[in-house]
């Protein structure tokens, strides 16, 4: 199998590789806020908390003094997790 190499393809804007704090409202949240993150199709709630913890995880470690927590959360008969800012 050959693989051509392309040139000038730009990379796009918005990619699905984005960094926790621009996918999640995490910088915008004070202490007592919350989200709610519905369960997207497909996916399962197990690898969704993960997802989340580790985006939780990255932002506070750049971040010294704020704290986060998520619990698996029912909404309107739609699964998820809801994340508050606790510190």
């Amino acid at each position: 199998m050959e693989i051509k190499i392309d040139k000038n393809v730009p990379v796009p804007i918005g990619s699905d590789r984005r960094s926790g704090s621009r996918k999640y409202p995490l910088s915008e949240m004070n202490v007592g806020d919350s989200f709610f993150l519905p369960m997207e199709e497909g996916d399962n709630i197990k690898r969704m908390g993960n997802r989340m913890s580790q985006a939780r995880q990255t932002y506070q470690k750049s971040h010294e003094g704020v704290r986060f927590t998520q619990r698996i959360w029912q909404e309107d008969e739609v699964i998820g997790l809801r994340v508050w800012r606790v510190e």
